[in-house]
């Protein structure tokens, strides 16, 4: 992702992290979902500037933080 960013691999690893984080929460592991939903949060606030689905992606990830 980080060598040829674009729109559809940032939406594609910004989905897979929160996938991961969710399963990370369903299974108890609250440090590691934290850790996937920031790194998620992360991202999209690094490509939001440019991409509005990314500015809404980072509230949803933000959410998942709380």
């Amino acid at each position: 992702v980080k060598a040829t960013p674009n729109d559809r691999s940032q939406g594609d690893l910004y989905a897979t992290l929160i996938k991961v984080g969710s399963v990370n929460a369903k299974n108890g592991d609250a440090a590691a979902a934290r850790v996937n939903f920031k790194a998620a949060s992360d991202l999209a606030a690094a490509s939001a500037a440019s991409n509005a689905a990314m500015q809404r992606n980072v509230i949803q990830a933000q959410v998942r933080l709380v």
